[in-house]
């Protein structure tokens, strides 16, 4: 009786140890798919002709804490 409930355990692991495997093989196939087909075209980067540095100015301390 105790070797019938080992192999069911174990038969019981190695089918979901498949399952496991066998979806993320089928979505990793999924994935690859749709990132090189529905790729949006992009857009060449812009170039900014008047662009300045920024003027900062600094804070007193807080004397809060």
């Amino acid at each position: 009786m105790f070797k019938f409930l080992v192999y069911i355990m174990f038969g019981y692991m190695i089918w979901k140890i498949v399952q496991i495997v066998s979806r993320n093989r089928s979505s990793s196939r999924r994935d690859q798919e749709d990132i090189f087909s529905n790729q949006p075209q992009q857009e060449p980067p812009k170039a900014f002709k008047n662009v300045q540095d920024a003027d900062f100015e600094e804070l007193p301390p807080d004397d809060k804490k």
